[in-house]
């Protein structure tokens, strides 16, 4: 293993072993005649030179592996040596014998029908010769460079998960994995961490530094994140939009993980799971008060009277929430997930409403079927009460009437 200035090993020494090794591999198998072994042991050279920086040397093992994939030259046979000629004697002299001379035939000669003219040759046009772009530029394409310093600061965030009890059934190794596949990425204060408020995926973010601030039109939910703290789970997991906003207001560095890795690993580990969960239920369910469509038009001392009055609740993916046909029995606010439309007039096309929306409002007002069905698309968190008191509430808070007019109210 290879060592620094003070006899610890580095990155790069090792890198520079494994090349050798590699090379001493690919040198064994190419004189055995195995040249596809040798060139995946030259390629894996290549791989270890530049992750120990000798990028020059790493393009000339590149070219030489290349150069074990054209057909080595047929040889050339050595020349025939040609016999020295051999003398001939000179001839015997011999009698000479004069032919006799021929007596004329007059037997008629019968000639031969002459034979058809043979058709000419068909002569197939030539197809065309495509050639290929020039090669200007090397087979290996050098454009990933080992990071040193991105590599000591995924140590040190693997430290800070393991720490964690989001990360807590995790074993070190997953973890640093995990430290390793993510993106480290600088907290600039004033801005906002992407939540995803339209509904796409967007990724979990755990800090390492700096504080973030959590509000919903201007009213804080859910306190200041530090360290340790992490923020994204309603679109990472439940693929959700956020009705919260996340400005940072002390500059750190957050970690950046892919939601397709906070999914696999919440279908792993339980532990993982549950607290992703805990999050997204106390926040979602805290910013819904403030953010609700039905009850924007409220103001604030009153609102919270009524948005109490709600029940959280966590549906399934295809569970029904209001059925064409039948009179509404609750109406619902959607929290984090998404839910869609069907049913109404005849060729109406399914429709797709999201966290801050309401339905079975126009129903659970008027009394009268429904006359579209309302189905959860997948893991979805709302809150709801029956029609018999949402009546009661539109009666104390006539400001209830102006939301039925906004396009995210069913």
């Amino acid at each position: 293993m290879g060592t620094d200035h003070d006899g610890a090993s580095t990155p790069e020494s090792e890198a520079a072993e494994e090349a050798d090794w590699a090379l001493a591999t690919a040198a064994t198998l190419q004189a055995k005649g195995d040249l596809d072994g040798a060139r995946t042991w030259f390629r894996r050279a290549v791989e270890h030179l530049m992750d120990a920086g000798l990028d020059d040397r790493a393009l000339d093992i590149a070219k030489q592996a290349a150069a074990l994939s054209e057909p080595p030259p047929a040889p050339t046979p050595p020349p025939v040596p040609t016999p020295p000629p051999v003398p001939t004697p000179p001839p015997d002299p011999a009698p000479v014998f004069q032919p006799p001379t021929p007596i004329p035939s007059t037997t008629p000669t019968i000639q031969p029908p002459p034979a058809p003219a043979a058709p000419p040759p068909v002569i197939a046009p030539a197809a065309p010769t495509l050639q290929g772009p020039a090669l200007t530029q090397p087979v290996l394409h050098l454009n990933v460079a080992y990071d040193p310093a991105r590599s000591v600061a995924a140590e040190g965030a693997a430290a800070l998960l393991t720490a964690l009890p989001l990360f807590a059934d995790l074993p070190p190794e997953r973890v640093r994995s995990l430290a390793r596949e993510s993106v480290i990425v600088p907290l600039r204060v004033g801005h906002d961490l992407p939540l995803s408020p339209q509904g796409e995926v967007a990724p979990l973010w755990v800090v390492i530094e700096g504080q973030l601030h959590l509000t919903v039109a201007g009213i804080p939910v859910g306190g200041t994140l530090g360290p340790g703290d992490f923020v994204g789970e309603l679109s990472a997991y439940y693929e959700s939009a956020c009705l919260f906003r996340a400005e940072v207001t002390a500059e750190g560095r957050a970690l950046c993980v892919a939601p397709t890795v906070v999914q696999s690993l919440a279908r792993q580990y339980e532990g993982l799971r549950t607290a992703l969960e805990e999050s997204a239920w106390e926040r979602a369910f805290e910013a819904l008060g403030h953010a609700s469509a039905l009850l924007a038009a409220i103001e604030p001392a009153r609102r919270a009277g009524l948005y109490a009055r709600f029940e959280p609740v966590q549906l399934a993916a295809g569970e029904s929430l209001l059925t064409e046909g039948e009179p509404a029995p609750w109406v619902w606010l959607i929290a984090a997930g998404s839910v869609e439309r069907y049913g109404g007039a005849l060729g109406a096309k399914v429709q797709r409403a999201g966290a801050g929306s309401a339905v079975g409002v126009a129903s659970a007002w008027e009394g009268n079927p429904s006359g579209v069905g309302v189905r959860a698309r997948r893991t979805t968190l709302a809150a709801r009460v029956s029609a018999e008191v949402f009546r009661e509430m539109v009666a104390e808070a006539p400001g209830l009437k102006g939301a039925r007019s906004r396009a995210d109210v069913w």
